[in-house]
């Protein structure tokens, strides 16, 4: 296991297990082991959940209850403190994964409003989406009664504009 060289542990990879802890938003810790040969963990994480390597055997929690409220409080992320390129880059790959799957027969068919047996599917995938992060904007935008605040959320949807492109 590539983890316990990082850390300098020499003891067989059989004696550990890799769990995942998180955090609910009422304060609640879960804690569960995660199968031996799972991959992309990077992706799969949530911002209030943690990697632990455990020793087997050992019954004791990895993360104690007093921790709960810091945990929490570290997953509440504004998007005021995202970095805009990381955003921009972010959702262009999102946005792309359905892009790429559009047929160009969707686009005929949805521009002429023929009813082919193959339908628009892909093409209604991205419309949604597209109006998904549109109403982002706005709920984003318009929750903020602060103006200085307000001001700065507009400017940070600029910058993340502008990287997209």
């Amino acid at each position: 296991m590539l983890a316990l060289q990082e850390f300098g542990i020499t003891d067989p990879s059989s004696n550990f297990s890799l769990c995942e802890v998180s955090v609910t938003d009422t304060q609640t810790i879960k804690q569960r082991r995660l199968p031996d040969q799972l991959q992309n963990l990077a992706e799969r994480i949530g911002l209030s959940s943690r990697y632990y390597l455990k020793t087997n055997g050992v019954t004791e929690t990895l993360v104690p209850d007093e921790l709960a409220p810091e945990l929490v409080r570290e997953s509440a992320v504004h998007f005021l403190q995202l970095n805009a390129v990381e955003v921009a880059i972010q959702l262009t790959l999102q946005d792309f994964s359905i892009f790429r799957q559009i047929e160009p027969t969707e686009y005929i068919d949805d521009l002429f409003e023929l009813k082919s047996r193959y339908g628009t599917p892909m093409l209604e995938q991205f419309a949604a989406l597209v109006n998904k992060e549109m109403f982002w904007v706005v709920s984003e935008v318009c929750s903020e009664n602060n103006p200085v605040r307000r001001m700065k959320i507009i400017k940070q949807f600029v910058k993340v504009a502008s990287k997209r492109i």
